[in-house]
């Protein structure tokens, strides 16, 4: 998936970085990379899965590696992005996850972190934040939704407390591929007209599917949280 509009902040990051790459941390599919690179940024996708890490290459490069330990020189990047990551990271090793990250962050550079946060209202966002904890229930690995909340506790008390500024907006990208969903909801309830796959498939038929909001953070080293 992708965020739309980006924040301004983000904007201004990804324009001060120049020619130089951004690293988008767990590319996935490869939806947010060719956002940014339409806002003409060079990106470096990194993930674990081979093919999610060469979908999202394009005709840039790519690396196949854990995103939680990137293979990247200490105090060399610039910028780095991780959207809807974190999230999947087991909550023990999410600090240890952030630690390595910024260690990797250049003077000057920042981190940027987005995460879908939906909510009850209106019907089609809620269908969608009820698709997410499905997911997560129904995939091996897959982590649900985090509210900003939970991860600004987090950080509390930490060492990387300060340095950090966080935000909020609606995202009005568009959900391309309802029926992607629907057949999984659908394979998932055997036929069932009762279970919960199946009611939940009615109500995105009915109802259809929204982003909502995401919520968003800037993580620089040695500035003051704002």
């Amino acid at each position: 998936m992708s965020f739309s509009p980006l924040p301004t902040a983000f904007l201004t990051d990804l324009a001060a970085v120049g020619g130089r790459p951004v690293v988008e941390l767990g590319c996935g599919d490869g939806r947010f990379t060719a956002e940014l690179r339409r806002c003409g940024a060079a990106v470096l996708g990194m993930d674990l899965r081979r093919r999610h890490a060469g979908a999202a290459s394009g005709s840039g490069p790519a690396i196949v590696a854990d995103a939680c330990r990137p293979p990247l020189r200490s105090g060399g990047t610039g910028l780095m992005v991780a959207a809807n990551l974190v999230r999947h990271i087991a909550p023990r090793a999410r600090r240890d996850a952030l630690r390595v990250w910024s260690d990797c962050l250049a003077s000057g550079g920042a981190l940027w972190i987005f995460e879908d946060e939906p909510g009850a209202e209106p019907p089609a966002v809620r269908n969608y934040r009820d698709l997410q904890d499905w997911l997560a229930r129904l995939v091996p690995g897959r982590g649900g939704l985090l509210p900003s909340e939970a991860f600004r506790a987090m950080l509390d008390g930490g060492p990387e407390t300060a340095g950090w500024r966080f935000g909020r907006q609606g995202n009005d990208y568009r959900i391309s591929e309802p029926q992607r969903a629907l057949a999984m909801l659908e394979g998932d309830g055997r036929g069932d007209a009762d279970s919960a796959a199946a009611r939940l498939a009615d109500r995105i038929r009915a109802e259809g599917l929204a982003y909502g909001d995401y919520w968003w953070a800037r993580y620089a080293p040695g500035k003051a949280a704002a």
